[in-house]
């Protein structure tokens, strides 16, 4: 017991400057809240009577990449715009998601990813007519009217619908 002790009493300095560290380095991960076939309810129950954004992405979707980049933009001229944000991927592949959404200044976003990449049963939860083409997005409006949208975004496109919600 002492010998567990000493361990434990010499490795607690390491272990504080190390969190110190990584919060004085600033939030490098994104909470990935896990996505099923009834977290499409929980997540407009969040927004319930506000519009959001929803960006369904994958870090293979070369598109997708270069509309989070559009997005991210859109969001530091609109700050409080609601935006979230779907991986399709696996969370075995978290460490690449944190790394693009790090890149992208998205880590503070409501991340949320699949339960199980890729799977045909959380797709048609989120949407019963989507086939799974990425980049898609879903713009809701504050009465939870949405419209999806398959391929990668215009600026013009977001800016029309941030001008609608105003």
């Amino acid at each position: 017991m002492d010998a567990t002790r000493t361990i434990i009493t010499q490795k607690t300095p390491l272990l504080l400057f190390s969190l110190l560290l990584l919060f004085l380095s600033g939030k490098t991960f994104a909470q990935l809240k896990i996505f099923d076939k009834n977290s499409l309810a929980t997540i407009e129950k969040q927004y319930t009577d506000q519009a959001f954004i929803l960006v369904v992405w994958s870090i293979e979707c070369l598109p997708c990449r270069e509309e989070l980049e559009l997005i991210s933009n859109i969001k530091k001229q609109y700050e409080n715009i609601n935006m979230v944000f779907l991986s399709t991927d696996e969370l075995a592949q978290k460490e690449m998601i944190n790394s693009i959404l790090k890149t992208y200044k998205l880590l503070n976003q409501d991340n949320w990813i699949f339960k199980k990449s890729n799977s045909p049963a959380l797709k048609f939860a989120l949407d019963p007519n989507w086939y799974g083409e990425l980049p898609r997005s879903y713009f809701y409006d504050s009465q939870h009217k949405r419209v999806g949208i398959s391929g990668k975004l215009a600026k013009e496109n977001v800016l029309d619908w941030v001008d609608q919600i105003k």
